[in-house]
């Protein structure tokens, strides 16, 4: 028959474990802060653009839109619209 038994750390694999620990943590915040200046730089100069702010939701066939100046949605289904055909949106 086993006896149970008390199991320790050793106090240089715990120490080990901490650095390790660490180490991954702050790998994990630089990767975070590229990535987060890699996005701001990719959205500043739209955020400086006065015009490309403007956004509206729009409701088509029980589905919501953002849609800015110019953007195209695909409307997927039967439609009786052909390409280019302009439309009244009433839920803005």
């Amino acid at each position: 028959m086993l006896a149970s038994a008390l199991v320790r750390p050793c106090s240089s694999s715990a120490a080990a474990l901490k650095r390790g620990a660490a180490a991954a943590a702050a790998a994990a915040q630089r990767r975070a802060l590229a990535t987060s200046e890699n996005l701001t730089s990719k959205i500043a100069p739209q955020l400086a653009d006065e015009r490309r702010r403007l956004f509206a939701v729009v409701h088509v066939n029980d589905r919501q839109w953002k849609v800015t100046s110019g953007d195209l949605i695909q409307l997927e289904g039967a439609s009786p619209l052909e390409h280019g055909d302009k439309i009244k949106l009433e839920k803005v």
